[in-house]
């Protein structure tokens, strides 16, 4: 992969760990698996680890075919996945909900039925939301060839195992940052996110309206 890609890659793989914001969910987890044995609380990392790399996987790989059937411009899809993730980082920097505006009541049901968190809500759409799959899909074209995309594919892998990571030493993380630390983790995620998340906006917008880029 050549300097550029690689820098595309990073930013890329940034912008994805951004928006599942690992350390805010974290806290979310935490209170979800709170009445739970060691053993549950482990089972439960392992499930959501696996669905989220799941999920991951899918929208590389289908993500694009899926919106040419529904006939959406890629372009018109970027615009508005960066829109979605630029909303997500300002919610992140205001200090909002953990949730990310996903639906608490799904929460709140999961709570009711403690032996259904790992997937839903935990997997999706805590932390595998609408924005990381917008980010994944809109970020694609980038990585056109089939050597880049398994390539990727095994970064999604990566960030899964990642995320089980964070999720089973997630109340000795929770015991290290504190609260405050966690929410402060949360903000600067956010303020990155955001960057980030114009720059996508900025550039589905050019696409779909190339006058806009040119000088005056």
């Amino acid at each position: 992969m050549d300097p550029i890609h690689h820098v595309s890659m990073v930013t890329f793989v940034v912008a994805l760990i951004a928006v599942m914001n690992p350390i805010g969910n974290a806290a979310l987890y935490i209170g979800m698996s709170s009445d739970r044995t060691k053993h549950e609380q482990h089972r439960i990392s392992l499930v959501a680890s696996i669905a989220v790399a799941i999920i991951l996987l899918l929208a590389l790989w289908i993500g694009m075919p899926i919106l040419n059937v529904f006939g959406i411009n890629l372009n018109s899809f970027e615009a508005a996945g960066g829109l979605i993730v630029t909303l997500i980082g300002l919610r992140m920097i205001r200090g909002g909900s953990l949730t990310h505006g996903h639906d608490t009541k799904a929460v709140q049901e999961a709570d009711k039925h403690k032996h259904s968190i790992a997937v839903v809500p935990l997997a999706i759409p805590i932390i595998a939301g609408p924005g990381s799959i917008s980010t994944i899909i809109a970020n694609a074209k980038n990585f056109p060839t089939l050597h880049e995309r398994i390539e990727l594919s095994f970064v999604m892998v990566g960030i899964g195992v990642f995320i089980g990571f964070v999720l089973f030493f997630a109340p000795f993380i929770g015991r290290c940052l504190g609260e405050g630390g966690m929410r402060i983790v949360t903000r600067v995620m956010g303020l990155l996110l955001t960057a980030i998340a114009l720059q996508m906006l900025s550039s589905g917008l050019l696409g779909m309206f190339p006058g806009l880029g040119v000088a005056s």
